[in-house]
């Protein structure tokens, strides 16, 4: 399953090569296409697109902006305006109620993510930020905001903010019931779009998770539907439940790395699979 892998590093020299690709998902899709299809994809009925981008050899949208989030991540200089590059005014603005911000840095641990970040034009004693963002598609929000125009102090508290933040993420991991374990590609039936993996235990590519998170407690799950879970479907949503929290979610099917060989679940995780497949079957039996 290296598939992830190679989605991963095509966007990882796209952002390098392409800076108005790092903040323009748009713009990152069509360079992505265009580059890595046998033909010039971009040229082609969006409609065409859509409905045949399997066939031209290409991951779906959804997949193409995991991995542009994950590599930026991984690579915190390709989440703004590289110096001395003649790509416009491209940034990442986070407005608070003091002003507009450009964010210099972020770290994400865990739920959270802490940002430093800048109002150059500010002349109120808060030219420099530290606070902790939340961000998806339909909004930005910044909390605990603390403000000042020296950069040496909002550095140091974004860092003591990170470091606390590292501390209580280190605490959650031993207070967890189960042994930390990774699923490898050993462990797992490679997977495979002609197969059906509806009610299978899967586990997530590990590169798909942001460091913290590469582990069998947030790898495995019991997949409940999606048209991707199908055999041959031009879909590629797979709804699935986590073993562990029970919580459920959805992911691509390129993100999955196979279904668990039997004799390579964690004990707890077959209790839980047991417990998920119960459940199934007294629903089904109701119906």
């Amino acid at each position: 399953m290296n598939k992830q892998k190679t989605v991963d590093s095509k966007v990882l020299a796209i952002l390098r090569e392409c800076p108005e690709t790092r903040y323009d998902d748009m713009q990152l899709i069509l360079c992505y296409y265009n580059r890595y299809s046998y033909m010039r994809v971009g040229d082609l009925p969006l409609e065409d697109i859509v409905n045949n981008y399997k066939g031209y050899g290409l991951p779906c949208f959804e997949t193409i902006r995991r991995a542009r989030q994950r590599v930026q991540s991984l690579f915190p200089e390709l989440s703004r305006q590289c110096s001395g590059c003649d790509c416009g005014n491209i940034r990442i603005v986070i407005e608070v109620s003091c002003g507009e911000y450009t964010v210099l840095c972020s770290v994400n641990v865990g739920e959270k993510e802490v940002i430093l970040a800048s109002n150059e034009q500010s002349t109120n004693g808060d030219k420099f930020m530290c606070g902790f963002a939340e961000r998806n598609d339909l909004f930005e929000l910044c909390s605990e905001c603390m403000v000042s125009d020296d950069y040496i102090e909002i550095v140091h508290l974004f860092g003591s903010r990170v470091a606390n933040e590292a501390e209580l993420f280190k605490e959650q991991v031993e207070k967890l019931d189960i042994p930390i374990t990774l699923i490898t590609e050993a462990d797992c039936i490679p997977d495979h779009y002609s197969k059906d993996i509806n009610g299978k235990i899967i586990a997530i590519d590990p590169k798909v998770l942001k460091p913290e998170f590469q582990r069998a407690d947030r790898q495995l799950y019991y997949v409940t539907g999606g048209f991707g879970a199908s055999a041959n479907s031009r879909g590629s949503a797979v709804f699935c439940t986590n073993l562990h929290t029970g919580k459920s979610t959805r992911y691509e099917r390129m993100d999955v790395m196979g279904e668990v060989k039997p004799e390579r679940l964690p004990e707890w995780a077959k209790e839980k699979a047991q417990e998920l497949s119960n459940k199934k079957r007294n629903k089904d039996k109701e119906r």
